[in-house]
């Protein structure tokens, strides 16, 4: 009987070890029995012994998969942690708030202590006083100081000579430099003769009194109000 290939059925010539098309091995004894040990479907020596898969997934990476830490990277650390703000105890932002307004009321009162009172006269407006009140029988300033309290009335008294027929003296109040709102106007005698105004000082710091001859600057004093 005809012996043939057990791999793919061609005959084999008698004495042939191996076949003539597929080059499978030719068993010996039996009628083309084949060796037990193959894998059926897959011709010996047919890239046998090679890996049956191919190579590894390239790692995005850039990390073989077996080196150690295979995966995506860490997350980065934080630069810095946010901190939460600290709030001061009430008690300590009481004692704060009053170590300010002692220390504002002492630069007042070094304030007050360098204050000294500028006066200036003219040919018309001879002399300016401040004081708590005015004499109207004698002319004279009552209670003449440069330093008030606040809310206290300021009376300006001043004494205007060799005046013009129908002369205007006009009298504006300043506080730090800065116009008050208040302003007194009288109109005066020929002859030598005093007069006096009064102001209501609400705020603090140094006043000055701008008195004014027929719209002309002559005269001024300041005074301090704590």
């Amino acid at each position: 009987m005809q012996q043939l290939c057990a791999n793919c059925g061609a005959p084999i010539q008698p004495g042939s070890v191996s076949c003539f098309r597929c080059g499978a091995p030719v068993a010996s004894g039996g009628s083309g029995a084949s060796d037990p040990t193959l894998r059926a479907g897959t011709p010996p020596g047919a890239n046998y012994g090679q890996q049956p898969y191919g190579p590894p997934p390239t790692n995005p990476y850039g990390m073989a998969p077996t080196q150690p830490g295979y995966g995506p990277p860490p997350p980065l650390a934080p630069v810095g942690v946010a901190r939460k703000k600290r709030r001061l105890p009430p008690g300590v932002i009481i004692v704060v708030v009053v170590l300010v307004l002692t220390a504002i009321g002492g630069v007042l009162s070094v304030r007050s202590l360098f204050f000294h009172q500028q006066v200036r006269t003219g040919a018309h407006i001879t002399t300016v006083q401040t004081g708590t009140g005015f004499d109207d029988q004698s002319g004279k300033v009552t209670g003449e100081t440069e330093t008030f309290n606040r809310g206290a009335t300021v009376w300006v008294v001043y004494t205007v000579t060799n005046a013009d027929p129908d002369a205007l003296v006009t009298l504006k109040l300043y506080n730090n430099g800065r116009y008050e709102l208040q302003t007194h106007s009288a109109l005066i005698h020929q002859r030598t003769n005093f007069y006096g105004n009064s102001f209501e000082i609400n705020n603090t710091g140094e006043h000055q009194v701008e008195l004014y001859y027929n719209d002309d600057l002559e005269a001024s004093i300041t005074f301090n109000v704590t």
